[in-house]
């Protein structure tokens, strides 16, 4: 697994560890507040499933999804819901010598990144709260090839996209809040799956490119259907 996909989990279980429900939580500025949560920030891993033609070129990818929800008040049972995420579903490296003293290497991500907006339907109190949702937004295909190393700012010495294409998507999802913390600024876990329908794009996987004897690069991209399932675990918490 790439190293960012890696510290993107990390960062991830550290923000979903127990201390979550710490002093922090329970401080100064806890005590204030005197009327529930209306807005909710949601963060999960999440696991990719190709589906249809996309299956037969593509294996299961993993990322990471988030979402922010506006619900008018604690006892309606609707919400407006915004959601993002990166799912990476296929990874190359290759180890070259761009000067002969210098030993580098080639990394090229092959991912997605989506976003869309809609409404959700939930049970609004409960121990456990399952809700539907569905949004219309975009999603983009894009492989990417940069070499490793840092610059002052941190960021890759050299990077380059070498071939992207953006869909209009709509999704449909279903999920379940199991409620750890209530009070005005509630905790719950997230579990869903979530359906993509990306309609038809065009991709690299990996193979599909090719550095030429000639020091040029050549693509064979893909062009299929691009629909895929995904499966949440995360966590969501008011504000």
């Amino acid at each position: 697994m790439h190293r960012r996909l890696v510290l993107a989990i990390a960062a991830l279980l550290a923000f979903t560890a127990p201390r979550v429900d710490s002093q922090v939580l329970e401080g100064e500025f806890m005590r204030k507040r005197t009327t529930p949560s209306r807005a909710f920030f949601g963060i999960g891993l999440i696991v990719a499933q190709p589906v249809g033609e996309l299956d037969d070129q593509i294996d299961v990818g993993g990322g990471v999804g988030a979402h922010f929800l506006f619900q008018p008040g604690r006892r309606i049972p609707f919400a407006l819901r915004a959601d993002l995420g990166y799912i990476i579903y296929g990874q190359e490296s290759r180890r070259f010598r761009p000067f002969p003293r210098i030993e580098a290497e080639l990394d090229t991500d092959h991912g997605i990144f989506f976003a869309g907006i809609g409404p959700q339907f939930m049970v609004p109190r409960g121990l456990l709260r399952p809700y539907a949702t569905g949004s219309v937004g975009l999603s983009y295909f894009a492989t990417k090839s940069s070499i490793e190393g840092r610059n002052a700012e941190g960021e890759d010495l050299l990077s380059t996209t070498n071939f992207d294409d953006v869909t209009f998507a709509y999704t449909g999802a279903a999920g379940l809040y199991i409620p750890v913390k209530k009070g005005l600024r509630p905790i719950s876990i997230d579990l869903g799956a979530r359906y993509h329908g990306n309609g038809t794009a065009e991709y690299l996987r990996e193979g599909s490119i090719t550095d030429n004897p000639d020091n040029t690069v050549s693509f064979t991209p893909i062009r299929s259907k691009a629909n895929l399932i995904t499966y949440q675990l995360g966590v969501t918490v008011g504000f």
